[in-house]
C-alpha cells in the first residue's frame, strides 16, 4: 500500500506536459485495445461462420476457400532477401539506432510479393491476387547481420543471430503446396460469367487514348485542323464501345477463370492463411482477448491517474 501511496504522490507532483503525455498514452491505449478486441472477434467469428465453398461451385462474391498454394505458369516467384522459391513472401531490413536512453529498431526497407499465384482444390484452380491481403505465412525467418544488404540467393543463417549484428532482417514465404486457406472476393471471368460495366470500361478506354494526343489526331482528325472537334469527338466516342465490345466478347468466349481479391469494401477482411481455418480463429479469438486485457488494464491506468491528480 505504501508503494501505491508514494507512486500516487509522485503523479501528483509530476509536471502537467509529462503527465499528460503518460494518461493520454493510457487513453490511446485503451481506445486501440478496445477496437482491436472487436475486430479480432470479429474475424474469427467471421472464419467459423463462413461456409467453405469448393472453386467450381463458388458463388460470385465473399467465399472461403482452402487447398493447396500453387504457382502459375512462367517466370517462379522467389523472396526478395533469400531467393527462395516460393508463392508468396514478405520482408523486412531494419538498423538498430542506439540513443542514451534506449535502443530502437528502425525499418529502412520493406515490401511484399503482389505476383499473382493459384490455389487448387479437387475441384478446380483459382487465381489469387494477394495485394491487400493479411496474411499468415507457414515459414518465418529471422536473422541479423553487419550491413544492409543482405546478399541475394544467400540462405538464411540456421542460427537465429550473428553476433554484432546491426541490422536485422526478416522474411515470411508461403511455399508451393501450403495449405492455404482463403476468404475474400470471388469472381469468375470468361465464360459466359462476366458481366461487364461497357461505360466504365469505354471511360477508361477514352482516358488512354487521350494520353497519345499524336495517335488520336492521326486516327480521327479528318479535317486536319489538329484538332479534335465535336463531331469528330463522337466518331473516337463511337470507335471507343466498338473496341470495348469486341474485347467483351474475347472474355466472354474464353475459358472461365475464378479469381479471388480483396473485398471492394473495406469492412470485411481479406485474409489468406496457411493454418487451417479453426486454428485461424482460434489465433484471432487469443489475440481478441489479448487486446481486451489490454484495453482493461489500461482503462485502469488512465482512470486511476486522472482519479489521483483531480479527486482529493
Amino acid at each position: 500500500m505504501s508503494f501505491l501511496t508514494d507512486f500516487a504522490a509522485g503523479v501528483r507532483q509530476m509536471p502537467t506536459m509529462e503527465y499528460w503525455m503518460f494518461a493520454g498514452m493510457a487513453l490511446v491505449l485503451t481506445v486501440v485495445g478496445f477496437v482491436a478486441a472487436f475486430r479480432y472477434l470479429h474475424r474469427s467469428r467471421l472464419i467459423q461462420d463462413t461456409p467453405t465453398s469448393k472453386i467450381r461451385s463458388a458463388h460470385q462474391g465473399y467465399v472461403e476457400l482452402e487447398g493447396r498454394a500453387d504457382l502459375l505458369p512462367g517466370e517462379p516467384i522467389h523472396s526478395e532477401l533469400t531467393g527462395s522459391p516460393c508463392t508468396w513472401y514478405s520482408f523486412k531490413v531494419e538498423e538498430q539506432r542506439r540513443s542514451s536512453r534506449n535502443n530502437r529498431w528502425h525499418t529502412i526497407r520493406s515490401g511484399d510479393s503482389k505476383a499473382l499465384f493459384l490455389l487448387r482444390d479437387e475441384t478446380g484452380q483459382c487465381i489469387i491476387d494477394p495485394d491487400g491481403a493479411l496474411v499468415t505465412p507457414s515459414v518465418k525467418s529471422v536473422w541479423y547481420g553487419s550491413s544492409r544488404d543482405w546478399p541475394y540467393g544467400t540462405p538464411a543463417p540456421t542460427t537465429r543471430s550473428l553476433l554484432g549484428g546491426r541490422y536485422r532482417f526478416t522474411e515470411h514465404r508461403i511455399l508451393q503446396l501450403d495449405h492455404l486457406y482463403a476468404l475474400g472476393r470471388f469472381r469468375t471471368e470468361g465464360g459466359g460469367h462476366h458481366n461487364p460495366d461497357i461505360r466504365e470500361e469505354v471511360r477508361q478506354l477514352l482516358n488512354e487514348w487521350k494520353q497519345d494526343q499524336a495517335s488520336l489526331l492521326e486516327r480521327f482528325d479528318a479535317d486536319g485542323d489538329g484538332q479534335i472537334n465535336m463531331q469528330e469527338w463522337e466518331q473516337v466516342r463511337r470507335a471507343a464501345e466498338v473496341e470495348v465490345q469486341r474485347q467483351v466478347r474475347e472474355r466472354q468466349n474464353g475459358p472461365e477463370t475464378h479469381i479471388l481479391a480483396k473485398p471492394v469494401h473495406g469492412r470485411r477482411p481479406y485474409l489468406l492463411s496457411t493454418l487451417p481455418q479453426d486454428d485461424l480463429a482460434a489465433r484471432y479469438r487469443r489475440y481478441a482477448i489479448g487486446s481486451l486485457v489490454g484495453f482493461l488494464l489500461a482503462g485502469v491506468a488512465a482512470t486511476w491517474m486522472l482519479s489521483v491528480r483531480f479527486v482529493f
